[in-house]
């Protein structure tokens, strides 16, 4: 039996990438920290690490000349407040 790649789980930052992505467009030097605690205060279950390594990604992409990935459509609106 042979297996293909697997689709991407949904982790619990998805809902907020669209924000993240916002807020890093508009002021790219904030840090991952003062995101983490933005999106906190708006529900964000998960911790810092996940905020962090995503942040992280985004700058690296950047960095190389690549636009941030897409958010899936599944996960955009899930968080009213945010988008």
């Amino acid at each position: 039996m042979v297996y293909g790649p697997r689709a991407p789980r949904p982790t619990k930052i998805d809902p907020y990438r669209v924000y993240i992505d916002r807020r890093l467009s508009d002021h790219p030097h904030l840090s991952a920290a003062r995101l983490f605690r933005e999106i906190r205060e708006e529900g964000y279950p998960g911790g810092c690490g996940q905020v962090k390594r995503y942040v992280r990604k985004i700058r690296e992409s950047q960095a190389n000349g690549q636009r941030p990935a897409e958010v899936p459509t599944s996960a955009v609106g899930k968080n009213p407040t945010l988008g």
